[in-house]
């Protein structure tokens, strides 16, 4: 980092007008700050859209992990934001329109209006400001974003291991949390998967036991999301039966079944194999580039 930073050593171009309507928009700090590195991870690479986990935005602009889903989800439902399902997060974009931005105090309206017939949802993108503004739900903006790596999305069907910090509570939770566990049965782990994708939900959630763990280690969360790349290639064909593929996961994490890190002098370091993996990943990530 230099001291007398230099437009030749990287810069992004944002039109004018759109500056102007993020600054003047009434956004709060942390919204402003999430909008703005989506820009730089955006607009700063030449892109109108990345795969963006919720962790790798608030490692930029210093907001927790769970504050960086909920904020995303905000503003994706007021259109302030593009955002759907993604490899590694979700796939998400600034909506360049900002005729169609809808404010806080504006969106708390709509979604109590006893007309709406809905307490959520999204805004309809084909509304303009002079047209009613009708209230769908959309899996998009779900608030249970951000899971496991290669599998998940933004909401159930991204593919991210994202953070060790959960943003949901007891009210929000989704209802497959709650099922009875004498409703298990043993089943194999690609039949676990498409359950998984019929139920809507992600695999590993955010509020999984697995990221306290990790927390609690100070496990980086990338080497969670390389443990997963190994879980799946090892169970994915396999004919093995758990009624519990969340608790399995987390065996592995707590025993690094996988040999992907080891401990020096207090921090946690890739080993060989681990280091592959991160190779791998990388190299698919740059084919989706």
């Amino acid at each position: 980092m230099s001291s007398t930073p230099q437009i030749e050593d990287g810069y992004l171009m944002i039109a004018n007008e759109l500056l102007e309507a993020i600054l003047g928009f009434g956004f709060s700090l942390r919204e402003q700050s999430v909008l703005l590195t989506i820009i730089r991870k955006t607009y700063g690479y030449k892109k109108k859209v990345d795969d963006l986990s919720a962790s790798q935005i608030g490692a930029m602009c210093c907001v927790p992990r769970q504050h960086v889903t909920t904020t995303l989800n905000a503003l994706a439902l007021r259109n302030v934001i593009t955002k759907k399902p993604g490899r590694y997060g979700s796939i998400i974009g600034i909506q360049k329109d900002h005729r169609k931005w809808i404010t806080a105090e504006r969106m708390k309206a709509l979604s109590t209006c006893p007309d709406s017939g809905q307490e959520g949802g999204h805004l309809d993108e084909e509304n303009d400001e002079n047209q009613p503004v009708s209230l769908v739900p959309n899996q998009d903006t779900c608030p249970e974003s951000g899971l496991v790596p290669t599998q998940d999305t933004p909401c159930p069907d991204s593919g991210q291991v994202d953070s060790p910090n959960s943003g949901h509570t007891k009210e929000n939770l989704p209802k497959e949390n709650y099922q009875k566990k004498g409703a298990r049965q043993e089943i194999t782990f690609k039949s676990w998967l498409k359950q998984c994708a019929a139920d809507e939900r992600k695999p590993i959630p955010e509020d999984d036991p697995v990221f306290a763990y990790a927390d609690e280690m100070n496990l980086p969360v990338d080497m969670v999301r390389f443990a997963w790349v190994e879980f799946k290639r090892k169970y994915g064909a396999s004919s093995k039966r758990y009624k519990n593929w969340n608790q399995h996961f987390q065996n592995a994490i707590r025993e690094n079944w996988y040999g992907i890190w080891f401990d020096k002098d207090g921090d946690w370091r890739l080993t060989t194999r681990g280091k592959q993996i991160e190779k791998e990943l990388k190299a698919k990530q740059n084919e989706h580039e």
